[in-house]
């Protein structure tokens, strides 16, 4: 932004020469302009000022943390988003997001999302909270993302911004059942949870004695 003078040299029999004042820099700002006075010199000269224009092609970085926590056996908790940009800037710039199923889903698990980030100069980092639906059921880990979109120079981020959540619930207890076949086996059924480990342990009396554990540990599917 500081006064310059830059001579400029003609060649011989040419009307056009070229001069460098724009000084390069990596700041998100406003659209700016600068204006160009002839001075005195051999040639003919006036005192008019030309204009030139000077377009913004900065973007700040966007930069994104999502959350991990359990999601809670009742009513409504917030898991926080933070987002700050990486660049500086010298002028307002907003961000849009909004929430995208995953093994998490909306309206079920946490509600669905949209929203605007405002950064003014100074850059400090916002936070949102996406409210998340507790429940008492058991369920694996679950996840969702977050899907951003740009507005005035914003670089939203090459990665995606995750929000997972824990199950804070207690394994039930499976439910059995055993058919005794023709050649005097047991067929012992269960209905199983997906991700959760089984083990069968089995002793001579039902009242007394050592477990032992019969074959190896098995991970739940979902089926019986």
């Amino acid at each position: 932004d500081a006064k310059l003078q830059v001579e400029l040299t003609f060649p011989r029999g040419s009307r056009r020469a070229t001069g460098d004042w724009v000084v390069p820099d990596n700041t998100v700002e406003a659209d700016e302009q600068f204006r160009i006075r002839r001075l005195e010199g051999p040639a003919p000269a006036s005192t008019v000022f030309a204009t030139i224009p000077v377009r913004n092609d900065d973007r700040a970085v966007l930069r994104t943390v999502g959350d991990t926590r359990p999601e809670g056996s009742s009513g409504i908790t917030p898991a926080l988003l933070t987002a700050w940009l990486e660049s500086p800037i010298e002028v307002p710039v907003e961000a849009e997001f909004t929430t995208v199923d995953g093994t998490a889903v909306a309206g079920q698990d946490f509600l669905a999302t949209t929203g605007r980030l405002l950064f003014s100069p100074g850059n400090t980092p916002n936070r949102v909270g996406i409210p998340i639906i507790g429940d008492t059921q058991y369920e694996s880990e679950e996840r969702f993302s977050i899907g951003w979109g740009e507005r005035n120079g914003v670089l939203w981020p090459n990665a995606v911004t995750r929000i997972s959540l824990l199950n804070d619930d207690p394994v039930p207890r499976p439910e059995l059942g055993m058919t005794r076949c023709t050649d005097q086996s047991t067929v012992i059924r269960l209905q199983s949870l997906s991700g959760v480990r089984y083990t069968l342990e089995s002793r001579a009396s039902a009242l007394s004695g050592a477990w032992e554990t019969e074959g190896s540990t098995r991970t739940g599917n979902g089926t019986t």
